[in-house]
């Protein structure tokens, strides 16, 4: 497995809990293309270009205290990292968590992330990016990796 594009999206991922738009934006090409799908706020499409998919994180981000992606495992195919997270957020003025499993797919142009598509289960990114059902045999389970948010603090 690509450990470098593995480090890459825990990067983008840990960027994300810290709301650390500069390093996102360190992580993409120029041209990134985000697609959320029946994910993605509603109105948003895809979305092009490095200062709009911020935007749009920034819209997302700013509804919550806290926010966090945890990846929970890595698939590689060809250029591209699928990846099983845990989307946990604490909206603003809300003691509780909600939370919501889905899957990112983080294609890349060299080391940097080029397409961040989501989908809601690990088949339907497969089929969405056109690949076997068969690849998630491969799916290399993610140890968990420092603290999760789950108290109200």
């Amino acid at each position: 497995m690509a450990s470098e594009r593995v480090d890459t999206v825990r990067r983008a991922c840990e960027a994300w809990a810290a709301g650390d738009l500069a390093t996102l934006r360190a992580l993409y090409v120029a041209d990134v293309r985000a697609d959320g799908g029946e994910l993605w706020p509603e109105g948003s499409g895809s979305v092009h270009g490095v200062d709009a998919v911020l935007g749009v994180f920034e819209a997302i981000m700013s509804a919550f205290e806290r926010s966090e992606l945890i990846p929970e495992g890595f698939l590689e195919a060809g250029d591209t990292m699928v990846v099983p997270l845990l989307w946990r957020g604490r909206p603003t003025g809300s003691e509780s968590f909600v939370e919501q499993r889905l899957v990112g797919s983080y294609a890349f142009r060299g080391e940097h992330i080029a397409e961040i598509r989501w989908f809601a289960s690990l088949e339907g990114a497969l089929a969405g990016l056109e690949l076997p059902p068969e690849l998630a045999a491969a799916l290399v389970p993610e140890p968990m990796r420092g603290p999760r948010h789950s108290d109200p603090a």
